[in-house]
């Protein structure tokens, strides 16, 4: 398996019936993650073929004291109707989008060593959850960054002349580029949200670009911050700190 997010909720989902016993996944019939998950943990597996009705059949296993996972296609039933404590499971950023704009709790694991513990916090929360994964290998999970904790914000570098908020893959090159020019004399935080991103900060966007702004007084409040949208859409990794510097003016 390669070592991105997505292999690593395809082997969370298989280990659940040993890990979770109570949990169950609700699949269709489609290609991805339903039916790779179908194929290697079937005990663990609650099949809804038709796509409207996989929110209501994971409502209903909750409702029975269980713990649902859902794995919804993108034309699936409104997820504004979701109350229950239900953790939807995803590849798909237009629906990650949906959530997002309802103001629901997204989950967007950068390192495949997160995704389990995302999906078992997740499972454990009284709100409705979705975590997004991808299919793109990241950079090795530095030693010293902790284990993701829903609500809060990782902070991977502390600097007191600006900030930077960045969330999924862009999280690794841009702390070798913080770092970088932290050498250069430009003292930068790096944050990363875990949990609800700021509303300038969608799913599309934290693929392509960043938050920038000036320093916060310890985590700050992100959604009501001074920052800009900063677009790194084309930049190669040894241009960060170059396009960072330029965001902070320093030449």
């Amino acid at each position: 398996m390669s070592p991105s997010t997505r292999w690593a909720a395809v082997d969370a989902l298989a280990r659940l019936p040993e890990e979770l016993p109570d949990a169950f996944v609700v699949v269709g019939a489609e290609r991805g993650l339903a039916g790779e998950l179908a194929e290697l943990a079937p005990q663990a597996c609650v099949r809804a073929p038709g796509p409207t009705s996989r929110l209501a059949v994971a409502a209903g296993v909750v409702g029975r004291g269980r713990r649902a996972i859902v794995l919804p296609a993108r034309v699936d039933a409104d997820l504004a109707t979701l109350e229950e404590p239900v953790v939807v499971l995803t590849e798909d950023v237009a629906l990650a989008k949906t959530w997002h704009r309802l103001r629901r709790a997204l989950l967007h694991p950068v390192w495949p060593e997160d995704v389990a513990a995302l999906l078992h916090t997740a499972l454990s929360r009284s709100r409705p959850q979705l975590v997004l994964v991808g299919d793109g290998d990241v950079a090795p999970r530095p030693a010293n960054v902790p284990a993701p904790a829903i609500g809060q914000t990782r902070v991977h570098a502390e600097g007191g002349q600006g900030v930077v908020v960045a969330s999924g893959p862009l999280v690794p090159p841009l702390r070798s580029a913080v770092a970088a020019l932290a050498r250069r004399g430009l003292s930068l935080a790096l944050l990363e949200p875990v949990g609800n991103l700021p509303r300038r900060l969608d799913p599309a966007a934290a693929r392509r670009g960043v938050l920038v702004g000036p320093a916060l007084e310890g985590e700050g409040e992100l959604a009501e911050a001074d920052l800009r949208y900063l677009e790194l859409r084309g930049a190669s990794l040894r241009d960060l700190p170059e396009r960072l510097a330029e965001a902070f003016g320093q030449p």
